[in-house]
């Protein structure tokens, strides 16, 4: 009877450390990378460093911008990536935006040299600003430069240079952000003016035809207590005037990113999305903006 007893111990001993050890390595095992999945599916172009901006040209190829290594061209049908030759001036600078036109031509946006734009191999520096914060191709081919002094506008079938007049409450206004819609307007998010609607006239300029701003919502009247800033999470009216980035969905519907939540635009009217984040920025003259 002891023999059976003891064994008996020894059976369920042995059982609970067995269910132990697999509990420990195989239950709760912590899964290993990319488990589940070939590693060849990922695809790695090794030979860029720093990348700080992409563009797809709808050819199949990815063209890459980098901070302080020039701009890569990676082709995903073979996997195969080129380094271009680039001007001295593009080697050792930060290359914030990248875009083609329909001519084939390399729109290159830096954050502290200017524009550079690609023609076949040749290159040429435009000094329409130092910062070049984003580039955007319009429906009819246009090319609009957001800079620090504000917004280009180069036209295609004129090989024209413009600047269009953004006209803020205070100071230069700055854009920040571009994005056009199926009927050819021009959305403008700027760091503190809030959004310009520009629509093109027959002859192809573009003029401002609305200008979307924050709500004074809380505060007195007299500057610095009034700030563009959000009561609730959601509700009408842009959220902030600090445009950080700008979508138009397939839709017609204009997105907004700005510094106190996200926001929509679609049939004259401003929607609120997004937690409330209570952030404020002053303007050129000391007000909020």
């Amino acid at each position: 009877m002891r023999r059976f007893l003891f064994a008996f111990l020894w059976i369920a001993v042995l059982v609970i450390v067995a269910q132990l050890l697999y509990f420990v390595f195989f239950s709760v095992r912590v899964p290993k990378y990319n488990e589940g999945r070939p590693l060849a599916s990922v695809a790695v172009a090794s030979p860029v460093k720093n990348a700080s901006a992409l563009y797809h040209d709808g050819y199949g190829r990815v063209w890459i911008g980098t901070e302080g290594e020039g701009v890569y061209c990676f082709d995903t049908a073979t996997g195969e990536t080129q380094s271009l030759t680039v001007p001295e001036e593009l080697q050792d600078v930060k290359i914030r935006s990248l875009v083609m036109d329909r001519q084939g031509r390399l729109w290159v946006g830096t954050s502290q040299n200017g524009l550079f734009v690609r023609c076949g191999e040749e290159w040429k520096h435009y000094e329409v600003g130092r910062r070049i914060t984003a580039i955007k191709i319009s429906p009819n081919s246009d090319v609009f430069i957001a800079t620090e002094r504000g917004l280009v506008h180069y036209q295609t079938q004129t090989d024209t240079w413009s600047d269009i007049n953004l006209e803020g409450t205070a100071g230069l206004v700055q854009p920040t952000s571009l994005a056009f819609d199926a009927k050819d307007n021009l959305f403008v998010g700027t760091t503190c003016n809030g959004i310009f609607i520009l629509t093109r006239d027959d002859g192809g300029n573009f003029t401002v035809s609305n200008h979307i701003t924050a709500k004074r919502r809380f505060g007195t009247t007299v500057a610095p207590n009034v700030s563009p800033v959000p009561l609730d999470s959601c509700g009408d009216g842009l959220p902030s005037n600090q445009i950080n980035d700008l979508l138009v969905g397939s839709d017609g519907t204009v997105w907004a990113a700005t510094a106190a939540g996200l926001a929509n635009y679609l049939l004259n009217f401003m929607l609120i999305y997004g937690a409330y984040m209570r952030i404020t920025y002053e303007g050129a003259d000391g007000e909020d903006g």
